[in-house]
């Protein structure tokens, strides 16, 4: 029978714990940063977009505004997807947890 090494089985099962941790998938802390970040460009992206409006600034600057606005906007849509496909992807990954008939309820220790 081989000798098995529990070092090297802890430090694996330290590493894919510390990756799923850090996956928007396993997380959901981190799908919610996602959220947040999203909401935070958009916020940004609504001063921008105010900001190419303004008739004291020149074409040109408002011409820049109006292009950040839309590219913080593609930004803050990409974060805010990732973060609700990552909510939504771990509420469809948690097992329900079946109960047999036939045992008794758990003690609870």
């Amino acid at each position: 029978m081989p000798e098995r090494n529990w070092e090297h089985e802890v430090q694996q099962n330290l590493q894919e714990f510390e990756r799923r941790q850090a996956s928007v998938l396993h997380n959901p802390s981190v799908a919610r940063l996602y959220i947040e970040r999203g909401v935070g460009v958009a916020v940004v992206v609504v001063f921008t977009c105010y900001g190419s409006t303004i008739r004291s600034i020149s074409q040109d600057g408002r011409n820049l505004f109006l292009a950040c606005s839309i590219f913080g906007a593609m930004i803050a849509i990409a974060l805010a997807s990732i973060g609700i496909y990552g909510l939504v992807s771990q509420h469809r990954q948690t097992p329900t947890p079946s109960q047999n008939e036939n045992e008794p309820p758990a003690i609870g220790w």
